[in-house]
Order: structure tokens, then C-alpha cells, then sequence
């Protein structure tokens, strides 16, 4: 199977290196080599897997899937007749809008496509639109307003998806085509004027909810933090939003090396999981003592821990937005709680491979990210440096808190060191500072303020203020440790960036 997978991901990765895409023969050629290579994967007379075919099965359907996923999001792009003219459009707000200082931006999900002077245009089903309130400093109108869920008839003007051509800079094409956005555009008017009006305040749905209850977070910790430096940090960490984190205090997260945790990153899922495990089991096992009713013998404790933490893991990862580090960690979680449901089993290495398939296989595009990357390299290496390396030496498990140090001590190393060769082909630099920086900040970040702000984002009257405050107080004294180790002369180690090989 992880031979299979690797070459899932080796052909996925091949698609993107294409000038052009394959044809549909050739796909469906593609399908076939992948069944027929899984067919003769076991010889008659050793009845042995054969792992070559296995991965020549993989790369082909990898490659077909990458395409077909491309060949359908392409499809969708506006036709160029449409570009620069009016067109009227009814939908809904499909995400946190993205509030600057002349307006916002938001994506739009079209519902229905109004004529034009007799004619049908031709819409994606979602665009990213930007609405001005100005377009100059003197005619400056006031704020609009718009939230996830609400349905709009809007006029807008769309263009094709176009990206700068600076080489080795960001591939804003490829980022849209990742996001399913096949056009941009911009809002003609204002709101409430005869073109553009709110019709329903919300329509019912999933996304809707999931984008609505963001948003709703994201008003609450903004409102109780107002006017505080590092209140962007906070709700990144509740809601995965980091637009509102500055760019000076990004570049000092960067040069320290701990700009994975002002994110909501695989590490504090997997704590959040943790703890409503632990909460649901303790409370299972006694169960009698307090309704009266022994619940483990109907379903063990185990299970419906592992039940709790996966359903803890999908809402934050909801909330978070779905990420490569939020994706990556669920589906570990999945298989691990699947495992253990099952009564069976589950190496760290058969875990790793599943969450990568999962994640390839929701997004072929996931593999042009750098976080893609270093979220799975992370986690290998940390793996390897802990569950691997035991299991190599044949040591038995122990316990105490100085294991327990000397675990920490040991991964932070471990991925420090084993991370070096991609941040520096990624990157072109390597932060000297960040087993320091890290090892202060992942206990604080993971164990104090991220809990703080989410307790602190749903709880109602003082207390709920109480928690944010002293989330962003922590913060902030951690960012002034961060920004004097960031000011050292040997904080980063900078270089070239080397040549593939």
C-alpha cells in the first residue's frame, strides 16, 4: 500500500510539471494501466506483492486523477467574450470577507446568471470579487458590509484568473485554480442602489454555516481585542484567519521559526482532540456514578474517546478552514481512532502514507505548497526520531516527567535538524534561533493561549473577556522574547538557493 501511495503522489506531482494537459484517451489509457498493474500484483506461484507494479499502478492513476481534476476546474473558466463587461448575478457570500482600506474582498457563489442585452453569459460557479467603497481618497463612502451565508444580486465586471510573471514569485493562477476560482472581479456600485442588493440575510447550507460561525468568531474576538497589537494572532488561532497578522510581526515569526503556531497547525488540533478525548473517557468509565447508567457496557470508553476526539478534530479543522496541516492531521487521527475501533493495529508509517493519499487525493494541487512539505516532513521526521527509532532499539515505553523532557528535547531537535535541506531549498534560509524560540513558544502557544482563545471565543459575559486578555497578554510578552532573538546578528542563516539536485 505505501508503495502504491508514494506513486500516487509522484504521478500527481508529474501532472504538474506538464506545459499541457493529456488528452482523454490517454486518461482513460492511464485508468487502465492502473487496474491492470494492481491485477498482477501478486504473482501466481509466490503469491508476494509486487511493489514495483504496485507503484507503477499508483504514479498512473495519480497522473489521471491530477488531470482529470484539472481538466474539469479549467473547463470552467470565463470565456474571454465576457471579460471587462457588466453582468448582473445572484448568489451567496462563500467566505470571511477580507476587509482593507478601501473595501473588501470576498468569494461568490453564483446561483443564477442574468441576460445581458438578450445573450446568457457564460459564469464560473465561484469567483472572487473585491468591493470598493472608493477610488480615491476624497469620495470615501462608508464601510460595507457583507458576511458569510447572505445572498446578493451584484453587478460585477469579471476577467480571466492572471497572475504576474516574475519568476520564482507567488503563482497567483495556481492559487485560484487550487481555491476552484475561475474568475475575478470587481462590484459595480454601492450597496442598496438598483444594482446591487441583499436579498435574503441567510441561506441555509453547510458551507454557509461553517463560513457564518467563523465570521461570527472572528467579529467576537476583534470586538473584545480591539485596538490591541497581536489581536490578528489571536484569531488566527481560533478561526485560522491570518490576514490580520502584520507583516512586521510576520517577518519576526519567520526569522525565530515559529510562524507554524500562529496558525491553527497540526499540533494544536491534535491537543484539542486530545483533550475532549481524555474528558469523554474519564467521564465514560464513570458513567454509573453520575447518570446512573453503565454506558462502557455498551460501548467501550476507548471508543468513544476516540469517537469524541475525531468529532472535536472535524469541527476545529472546519473552523480552521481546511488547510494542508489541518487536512494532514485529521486524517491521521481518522485512521489512528479507525485503528483502535477496529481492534487493529496501525504502524506510524501506514498512518503517514494514508493521511498523504487523503490529502493528494482531496487536492492534487496541495503538492505546489511549500506547507505541504513541511507539514509532512515534520511529521516523518518526528516519527522516525520517536516511535521509529524505539521500535528500531526495541525499547519499552516508560513514563516520568523526565521522559518526557528528553521526548521534547529530542523531537525539537530531530526536527530542527531533519527540516534543514527544505526550508533551505524552500526558503534559502534556516532560523539558528528556533530550538530556543520553539521551545518556548510551542508550550506557551499550544498550552495556555490557544485554549485560552478558544475558551475565550464562545464563552458568554466577563469571563469570555478575561480569557482573550490574557491569551493576547501572552502573546505579547512572547513576541517581545521572539523580536529580541530575531534581532540577533546569528538568528538566520541565509544562502542560495541550491539547485535541485
Amino acid at each position: 500500500m505505501r508503495s502504491a501511495i508514494i506513486g500516487l503522489v509522484v504521478g500527481a506531482g508529474w501532472l504538474q510539471t506538464q506545459a499541457t494537459l493529456p488528452s482523454w484517451p490517454m486518461i482513460f489509457l492511464l485508468c487502465v494501466l492502473a487496474v491492470v498493474s494492481i491485477g498482477m500484483t501478486r504473482t501466481v506461484a509466490s503469491k508476494k506483492i509486487n511493489i514495483p507494479l504496485l507503484a507503477l499502478a499508483g504514479l498512473s492513476f495519480g497522473f489521471a486523477w491530477a488531470a482529470l481534476f484539472a481538466h474539469h476546474y479549467l473547463a470552467q473558466e470565463l470565456p474571454r467574450e465576457w471579460e471587462g463587461r457588466d453582468i448582473t448575478l445572484v448568489g451567496t457570500v462563500d467566505s470571511l470577507p477580507d476587509h482593507f482600506a478601501r473595501g473588501l474582498r470576498f468569494r461568490f457563489a453564483v446561483e443564477k446568471v442574468l441576460p445581458v442585452d438578450g445573450e446568457m453569459p457564460v459564469v464560473p460557479p465561484r469567483i472572487a470579487l473585491s468591493w470598493y467603497s472608493s477610488f480615491d481618497d476624497e469620495n470615501i463612502q462608508p464601510d460595507i458590509v457583507v458576511r458569510p451565508g447572505e445572498r446578493w444580486r451584484l453587478t460585477v465586471r469579471l476577467r480571466r484568473p492572471h497572475g504576474n510573471a516574475n519568476p520564482y514569485g507567488f503563482d497567483y493562477e495556481q492559487w485560484l485554480l487550487e481555491q476552484n476560482v475561475r474568475a475575478t472581479g470587481y462590484v459595480r456600485g454601492l450597496p442598496d442602489d438598483n444594482a446591487n442588493t441583499r436579498l435574503n440575510s441567510f441561506v441555509p447550507g453547510f458551507r454557509a454555516v461553517v463560513e457564518r460561525s467563523r465570521g461570527w468568531l472572528r467579529e467576537r474576538v476583534q470586538r473584545i481585542l480591539e485596538g490591541k497589537p497581536y489581536a490578528g494572532v489571536i484569531v488566527a488561532l481560533v478561526v485560522g484567519d491570518q490576514r490580520a497578522v502584520g507583516q512586521e510581526s510576520w517577518n519576526v515569526f519567520n526569522r525565530t521559526g515559529v510562524g507554524h503556531l500562529i496558525s491553527i497547525s497540526g499540533l494544536h488540533i491534535t491537543m484539542i482532540a486530545a483533550m475532549f478525548a481524555g474528558v469523554v473517557f474519564a467521564l465514560w468509565r464513570r458513567s454509573f456514578f453520575i447518570t446512573g447508567m453503565q454506558l462502557p457496557l455498551r460501548l467501550p470508553a476507548q471508543k468513544a474517546a476516540a469517537l469524541a476526539g475525531v468529532l472535536a478534530a472535524v469541527i476545529y479543522v472546519l473552523l480552521a478552514g481546511a488547510g494542508v496541516p489541518a487536512q494532514r492531521t485529521l486524517c491521521m487521527l481518522t485512521v489512528v481512532a479507525l485503528a483502535l475501533w477496529f481492534g487493529r493495529i496501525a504502524s506510524a508509517s501506514h498512518v503517514l502514507c494514508l493521511a498523504l493519499a487523503a490529502v493528494v487525493l482531496l487536492d492534487p494541487w496541495a503538492l505546489l505548497g511549500a506547507g505541504f512539505w513541511l507539514s509532512f516532513g515534520a511529521v516523518a521526521v518526528i516519527l522516525y526520531a520517536s516511535v521509529g527509532r524505539a521500535s528500531l532499539a526495541g525499547q519499552v515505553p516508560r513514563s516520568g516527567w523526565r521522559v518526557a523532557l528528553d521526548t521534547a528535547v529530542l523531537t525539537q531537535y530531530a526536527v530542527t535538524i531533519g527540516l534543514i535541506p527544505l526550508t533551505m531549498l524552500l526558503f534559502g534560509q534556516v532560523s539558528l534561533v528556533s530550538p530556543i524560540a520553539n521551545a518556548i513558544a510551542i508550550p506557551l502557544v499550544s498550552f495556555f493561549v490557544t485554549p485560552l482563545a478558544l475558551v475565550g471565543s464562545v464563552l458568554p459575559g466577563p469571563l469570555s473577556d478575561w480569557c482573550l486578555l490574557s491569551a493576547h497578554f501572552l502573546v505579547e510578552w512572547l513576541a517581545y522574547g521572539l523580536t529580541w532573538l530575531s534581532g540577533l546578528p546569528f538568528a538566520v542563516w541565509t544562502a542560495p538557493l541550491p539547485t535541485w539536485w
